[in-house]
C-alpha cells in the first residue's frame, strides 16, 4: 500500500520516537467490545472471580483499553500497549501447524516435497526446520514458496540439526487454497545432511 495518512504518536502511554523512511507503516483496526454486568456486581463475591474471554485469531494486538460506565457517566480508562514486543504486538495466531518432510539425504531440488494446500486464512508464527543428521562442509539452505514466489529463507549453520527460526512478523498470511513449496538450494559438501522436517507454526 502506498500513499499519505495521519500518524498519531505517543498514542496508550507509547514513547514518540523517529523512524526511517523506510520504515513500514501498519494501519490498525478497531474492535470494541461491551460487556454487561447485573446490578450491584462490583463487590460481589462473583466479582472477584470474573473474566472474560474474546476470542481473535490471527491478529496483532498493539494496545487494549478498558473503562466502565454506568447511569452517571464514563470513568477513566486504563490502557496496556504491547508495540514494544518483539513482535511490535501481541500475536494471537490460531494454533496449528504445516510441515513439510524429506526422509533420506538432502538434494538441491525444486519442489523437493509435495505441495500444501491451506486450508483456511492464516497467518504465521514462525518458520523453522530440524536435521535428523547435520550437513557438514556447508550449510543447509531452503526457500519457502507461496503460489511460485518466494516467501521466506530457512537456514542451517553446518553441524546444526536445527535452523534459524524465520519470525512470521511482517510475512504476508495465507489465504485458503494458497499453495507452499519447498526447494532445497544448498546442502552441505562433505555430508549433504538427511531427514529433513519443515514447521510452519500458525
Amino acid at each position: 500500500m502506498s500513499g499519505t495518512t495521519a500518524v498519531t504518536r505517543g498514542l496508550h502511554t507509547t514513547t514518540a520516537a523517529s523512524h526511517l523512511v523506510t520504515a513500514p507503516v501498519y494501519p490498525l483496526l478497531d474492535k470494541v467490545v461491551i460487556v454487561p454486568f447485573i446490578g450491584n456486581f462490583f463487590g460481589s463475591p462473583a466479582s472477584g472471580e470474573w473474566n472474560y474471554s474474546v476470542e481473535m485469531p490471527d491478529v496483532r494486538i498493539a494496545s487494549v483499553g478498558l473503562y466502565m460506565t454506568n447511569s452517571l457517566g464514563a470513568g477513566a480508562v486504563a490502557v496496556s500497549q504491547f508495540t514494544g514486543t518483539i513482535d511490535s504486538g501481541l500475536r494471537t495466531l490460531a494454533g496449528g501447524q504445516y510441515s513439510f518432510q524429506i526422509t533420506g539425504y538432502l538434494a538441491v531440488q525444486t519442489g523437493a516435497a509435495p505441495n500444501i494446500i491451506v486450508d483456511a486464512a492464516r497467518s504465521v508464527g514462525d518458520i523453522y526446520a530440524v536435521l535428523r543428521v547435520p550437513s557438514s562442509g556447508a550449510g543447509v539452505t531452503l526457500e519457502l514458496n507461496l503460489n511460485g514466489a518466494p516467501y521466506a529463507t530457512v537456514q542451517f549453520d553446518p553441524g546444526t540439526t536445527t535452523s534459524y527460526v524465520v519470525g512470521g512478523f511482517g510475512l504476508p498470511a495465507f489465504t485458503a487454497g494458497d499453495q507452499l513449496s519447498l526447494d532445497v538450494t544448498g546442502v552441505g559438501t562433505s555430508n549433504p545432511g538427511s531427514d529433513l522436517t519443515v514447521i510452519i507454526r500458525l
